[in-house]
């Protein structure tokens, strides 16, 4: 059931995170390409792709990284409040079952437009602390830009 005490992004309340956030809460961390090591080895582990899932899974049924955040790779793409690219594309991170397991990396930066309805793709709230609230909100609404990866070939290992 959606809590209706939700606020608008900005407010004191729930908003979706920023692309840094969400990288620094999927890493756990680490500085490894996963939360887990480097290697996609024990990714079924921690989280859903490719052809084996066929959909979105309910969310903690695998391992949760070290500090105890569940299905940061995999299972569906989560957006950020960050635009991609001039208020057409917004960020989202994570991967999902529908992609292969580099997508699914902790730097892996995808994007695409809000009105986007796909099963791969969902969202993770952030809560707002109240001493973030004013000032520090003008600075981080000012919408940042990222390029979207190319879609015709893997992402380069080693970043």
């Amino acid at each position: 059931e959606y809590d209706q005490s939700v606020k608008p992004a900005g407010g004191i309340g729930y908003r979706l995170p920023t692309d840094v956030e969400w990288e620094c809460a999927c890493r756990g961390g680490t500085v490894t390409e996963y939360s887990f090591g480097n290697s996609d080895d024990d990714l079924s582990d921690y989280g859903g792709f490719g052809i084996e899932r066929k959909e979105t899974r309910p969310i903690a049924m695998l391992r949760p990284n070290r500090w105890g955040l569940y299905d940061g790779h995999g299972n569906v793409w989560e957006w950020c409040e960050d635009w991609a690219s001039e208020d057409v594309s917004r960020v989202y991170r994570g991967g999902s079952w529908h992609y292969a397991a580099e997508y699914c990396r902790s730097s892996y930066r995808g994007g695409g437009g809000p009105e986007s309805r796909l099963p791969y793709v969902g969202f993770r709230v952030a809560r707002s602390h109240s001493e973030t609230v004013g000032a520090g909100n003008e600075a981080r609404s000012a919408r940042m830009s990222y390029p979207l990866p190319e879609r015709t070939r893997p992402p380069k290992r080693g970043r």
